[in-house]
């Protein structure tokens, strides 16, 4: 993939992408897996990465993908790109929704969106559960595991999230590394 459209990929990815980093997964994976860049092993592999890093999940993704393509130049270029539309449309759009927000059509569109962005992150974790039954059972029960763990860790500390990240990277160290 050239700079250039390594830049109109992650420029439209993050135009598109409203209501959160998670929404934008399926769509980097249509493009980067569907599109044979990269393996889906390998995809979920950096997802994984990017939630584990300090920072947006889309964010440390785009930066991730824009390196694994052009190094150095294109993790500072994928980012860039990815996050200047959201900018753009914020600076934008602000004065007139504050101006309008009391209107019924703007109180839909946002329930819609919201709605949107519920089904994005759905289809997100349906793709996900897809790769995991084609692992083999042990591979594939395991990430349940750890999540019934940390959400009981979770449930007792809430108040110390260090635990829970500590415990998470363990798990993953352990049994998914």
């Amino acid at each position: 993939m050239s700079l250039f459209e390594l830049m109109v990929v992650f420029f439209g990815v993050g135009l598109l992408t409203i209501g959160g980093g998670l929404v934008s997964i399926p769509l980097l994976l249509n493009i980067f897996v569907e599109g044979g860049v990269l393996t889906s092993t390998f995809f979920y592999q950096l997802v994984s990465i990017a939630e584990s890093t300090p920072g947006p999940i889309a964010i440390n993704l785009a930066t991730y993908l824009g390196y694994i393509q052009a190094n150095v130049f294109g993790a500072l270029l994928a980012t860039v790109s990815f996050i200047f539309p959201s900018y753009l449309l914020v600076e934008l759009m602000y004065p007139f929704f504050i101006k309008f927000r009391h209107l019924h059509v703007i109180d839909i569109t946002m329930k819609v969106l919201k709605l949107t962005v519920l089904s994005l992150i759905g289809i997100t974790l349906v793709r996900m559960m897809e790769h995991l039954i084609e692992v083999t059972f042990i591979q594939g029960i395991m990430p349940w595991i750890g999540f019934g763990i940390l959400a009981v860790i979770y449930f007792f500390n809430q108040k110390r999230p260090f635990l829970l990240i500590g415990c998470g990277a363990l798990f993953g160290l352990f049994f998914l590394g």
